[in-house]
Parts: structure tokens; sequence; C-alpha cells
């Protein structure tokens, strides 16, 4: 089976009120960081998680490895959408 997505849950991030969106814009940053210099991925984000879309050449493993690395995290999930 092919996914073509992972989803992506934070950890305590969304309980910061006021401060949410400054945590949620600085995990983005560290996801774009720690992903760079590979390809076939998008980061698309939401309220409470973030959507990586895979192409069909994405090293999910790769991908999955170098996530599971970030501080704010909380768990990644290959899905089909």
């Amino acid at each position: 089976m092919k996914y073509d997505h992972l989803l992506v849950r934070y950890g305590e991030l969304t309980l910061k009120g006021s401060n949410r969106k400054k945590f949620v814009n600085q995990l983005r940053n560290n996801v774009n960081k720690s992903l760079k210099g590979l390809d076939g991925f998008v980061v698309k984000g939401k309220r409470d998680r973030m959507y990586i879309e895979l192409e069909d050449h994405a090293d999910i493993n790769e991908i999955t490895y170098r996530l599971s690395k970030i501080f704010g995290i909380k768990s990644i999930s290959p899905v089909l959408k």
C-alpha cells in the first residue's frame, strides 16, 4: 500500500492560547529545516495538526525518521487521503 500523506500531531502546542500561532509557526520552520535536502513532499498546516503531502518518489522512511527527532511532534501517522 502506498501512502500519500503523513499526519503529524503536535504535543501541547495547541494549549498555549494566544501564543499558539507562534509555536505552530516555529514547529513548521523546524520541520522545513529538518527535511531540507529531501524532495517529493509539501508541508500543509491545519489548526491542530500538519499534513505532509507525499509525491510518488518521496522517501517516506527518511522523512518519518527526521520528523521523529523534532521536539514538539507527538505522533506521525502514514495516511491515505
